[in-house]
């Protein structure tokens, strides 16, 4: 969550107040729960900032995104370091290196997408994750 405010602070597009007590609690929620799910916390953290702290869908989509690639990046590079990694190290380059692109992408269609739309979408990923 701290990422979130950060990226809502770079551009001017967070709510009047943000109660960071409440968005760390959260955020350390969403750390604790995502891996106990065996799912990443990105769908859990759009919604959060959506319902919770009021962002428009479009942000909190974006910011989800953000905060799961730098979570990937660190995660990636300490299974490198540790030594567990041993395989898929060009699959997983190749992907790393289409990321800004794709992201690029992903943003310019997004920005073409009603918000209901975004927010459906997230609601069939919950379903799918439940499933």
């Amino acid at each position: 969550m701290a990422l979130a405010a950060f990226w809502f602070t770079c551009f001017s597009m967070r709510p009047a107040v943000l109660n960071q007590p409440l968005a760390a609690a959260l955020g350390s929620a969403t750390g604790l729960l995502s891996p106990a799910l065996r799912i990443g916390g990105g769908f859990l953290l759009a919604p959060l900032l959506m319902q919770v702290f009021g962002y428009p869908a479009h942000i909190a989509a974006a910011t989800s995104q953000f905060n799961l690639a730098l979570t990937a990046f660190a995660g990636t590079i300490k299974h490198i370091v540790s030594g567990v990694f041993d395989h898929g190290l060009r699959r997983t380059i190749a992907l790393g290196l289409g990321v800004p692109s794709g992201s690029q992408i992903g943003a310019r269609l997004a920005s073409r997408i009603h918000a209901r739309w975004i927010i459906r979408g997230l609601a069939v990923m919950f379903v799918l994750a439940g499933l």
